[in-house]
């Protein structure tokens, strides 16, 4: 416990037991994750055994699911007149209680006790081959420390100097722009759109950065797309989800026009023809609030990417910012290539093509 009263969050590995500290303001999931790979990788084999024996427990499970949904919902044979669920009609006296309670809780039983076999038998290998006579005589603190000290170069073992240096990167734009954003893993995946960087699309300490940019912009350069992308991602998300929503929920309201519309239609004047108008207005006013919403939202996310821009360049400076678009813009790439010929679909991007946001960092402020 801390002279802030707060309780500091650790877990430990099921297998060698050491021990990690959640950093300040992070969130469990990523202290979770952080442990599940390093079980992956400092244990290969146990994490195999065990993600095997967890599929085998997902395909149990909604085996008993089906079985429940069979034994309560009850069938009709068509040569009985009798129906009915027969577990609701004779509770836990039911002849088919024993056989779903078996179905459905057993195998997750076994799983449990198999998985703490497993984890006993990978603990005590682990044990004897680094000398280690027991997990309590480990000194605590001692422990914690070097977990906390080691756990970072463990996981990023296998980066490049490149990536290690993106990890500063968004470690001291976190700092600078008040964001709480623990990283510890770099990925480069085939992003669309290619001016941009996603966080946590997969693991909740990741960023995640266009493939086709990997080799043609240095960290540097890519310093300004990161703190961008981290204010529009992490910054504005709370704002953009609550706009998004009164968005949608205004478009939902044209529906009651094809509640109406479709009343008509179906129970309204006899004249085929006032039926048939009815009928393609019931039609498109079931369109419109779906095409509505899509427009909205993506005049919003494009609004908030441009502010985003904005206020990364009074952080890492409108020059360093324009000139990583521009580089971008240089490189031909095929979708920024299709955002900048505009037409049709531009309308619903969510994302505002390159040339418009360098016209509007180039503008007066």
């Amino acid at each position: 416990m801390g002279s802030d009263g707060q309780k500091t969050r650790s877990k430990s590995c099921p297998i060698c037991g050491k021990v990690f500290v959640a950093e300040p303001g992070s969130r469990r999931l990523v202290l979770n994750t952080t442990v599940s790979r390093h079980i992956k990788i400092a244990h290969h084999d146990y994490h195999r055994q065990v993600s095997r024996w967890d599929r085998r427990t997902e395909f149990y499970f909604y085996l008993g699911a089906l079985a429940l949904l069979y034994l309560f919902g009850g069938l009709c044979s068509r040569y009985s007149d009798h129906c009915g669920p027969p577990i609701i009609r004779s509770g836990i006296y039911s002849p088919f209680f024993p056989l779903v309670f078996g179905i459905f809780i057993v195998p997750i039983v076994g799983t449990i006790s198999r998985r703490r076999v497993v984890r006993g038998r990978f603990r005590n290998e682990w044990q004897a081959t680094h000398r280690v006579m027991s997990l309590g005589i480990v000194d605590s603190q001692k422990q914690t420390v070097v977990a906390t000290t080691s756990a970072v170069p463990e996981e990023g073992q296998h980066l490049t100097e490149e990536e290690r240096n993106i990890i500063k990167t968004v470690r001291d734009l976190s700092g600078r722009l008040g964001i709480i954003f623990p990283i510890h893993v770099v990925r480069w995946l085939h992003l669309r759109p290619s001016d941009a960087c996603v966080f946590g699309l997969f693991d909740p300490d990741e960023i995640d950065l266009p493939r086709v940019l990997k080799g043609k912009l240095d960290s540097e350069e890519l310093r300004p797309l990161i703190a961008t992308s981290m204010i529009y991602e992490l910054k504005l998300e709370r704002r953009r989800a609550l706009g998004l929503i009164a968005r949608m929920l205004g478009s939902l309201s044209l529906l009651i026009f094809f509640v109406i519309f479709a009343a008509i239609a179906l129970a309204g004047p006899s004249d085929l023809l006032s039926q048939v108008v009815a009928g393609i207005l019931a039609v498109v006013f079931i369109i419109i609030p779906i095409l509505l919403s899509q427009w909205l939202g993506a005049r919003l996310r494009q609004r908030q990417r441009l502010e985003a821009d904005r206020l990364a360049s009074g952080i890492v400076g409108k020059e360093s910012l324009l000139q990583t678009l521009r580089r971008i813009d240089g490189l031909g790439l095929h979708d920024i290539e299709t955002l900048k010929r505009g037409g049709q679909k531009t309308r619903f991007a969510q994302e505002p093509n390159i040339t418009r946001r360098i016209e509007r960092l180039s503008g007066p402020d």
